[in-house]
């Protein structure tokens, strides 16, 4: 699965017990990256508390990554981040004009890759690959808009600061946003969560760009509560399917079925507040 975080300040540094989570949980090596002088530093293939050390000695916004291996195996030179570039370095540590998190994975990465090379007219970067590094290459020739059609969740991080793509991200009570919450239950403070929490609330009246700047997008619904148990949300979703048969009756059992899933259909609207699940972000590179 992996998980991509995202501290903004000072004020919002992931605790070494966080990382060593989210690092238990995704054990094929972790990487961060930090802007010095505008322009993005990266290290990879390092442990929980390398990253909580560069968390507490750098300033600004900073990006970090747990892997755990899927798409081209356990290799250090396939930890995250990856320079967006049409030939990607594969040094373990360097400086981008722009680097590439991804949580998740991309099926048909390898058609897309083969795809853009061949319409940039490029050979083939040499090295090996996975769906994120190959995603780092298709970004650079296509755009970066391009990436709400890679399948996870990805991170820019750029001189501009660090931008979010696709849905299911998370603010947690810490201040930082992870691109999930998998590793969670490890720590002493878990409060379990139900889905609807996972997402980060998309509005129509964000004046999105090619990503979600953590410092300027504050969503309506990302605070971390407690959720009612499955027992409470059962019994309020049969109150409101009885208040349903109360006002409109049933002329046969298909009619009562249907209304139900209509019940069930507005529950899950209302529980995320009417928040779309739309995919686009703009970005401004």
């Amino acid at each position: 699965m992996c998980v991509i975080l995202i501290s903004v300040d000072k004020k919002t540094r992931p605790s070494l017990e966080t990382l060593l989570a989210c690092q238990a949980s995704n054990r094929d090596g972790g990487g961060v990256a930090w802007l010095e002088n505008g322009r993005p530093q990266y290290v990879k293939n390092v442990d929980a508390k390398f990253i909580h050390n560069i968390l507490q000695t750098k300033k600004g916004q900073i990006v970090a990554h747990f892997r755990i291996a899927t798409v081209g195996g356990v290799q250090p030179v396939l930890c995250h981040p990856f320079p967006i570039s049409r030939n990607p370095s594969e040094g373990l540590s360097g400086s981008a004009k722009r680097v590439l998190f991804h949580n998740g994975t991309w099926g048909d990465w390898e058609k897309n890759l083969d795809k853009a090379i061949k319409s940039a007219n490029i050979a083939r970067p040499a090295g090996l690959f996975s769906d994120s590094r190959a995603g780092a290459v298709v970004a650079s020739i296509k755009g970066l808009k391009a990436i709400h059609t890679f399948g996870g969740k990805f991170c820019v991080l750029s001189k501009k600061g660090a931008f979010m793509y696709n849905e299911g991200w998370v603010k947690h009570t810490d201040g930082v946003w992870y691109s999930n919450l998998h590793w969670n239950y490890r720590t002493k403070k878990y409060t379990p969560l139900s889905r609807k929490s996972w997402y980060s609330g998309y509005h129509d009246d964000i004046p999105w760009d090619d990503g979600v700047l953590p410092t300027c997008y504050k969503p309506k619904s990302y605070e971390y509560k407690k959720q009612p148990s499955l027992f409470d949300q059962a019994c309020s979703l049969l109150k409101r399917t009885d208040d349903v048969e109360k006002k409109i009756g049933f002329k046969s059992d298909d009619d009562r079925l249907e209304a139900q899933y209509q019940a069930s259909l507005r529950s899950k609207s209302a529980g995320r507040g009417g928040l779309k699940t739309t995919a686009e972000t703009i970005g401004g590179f």
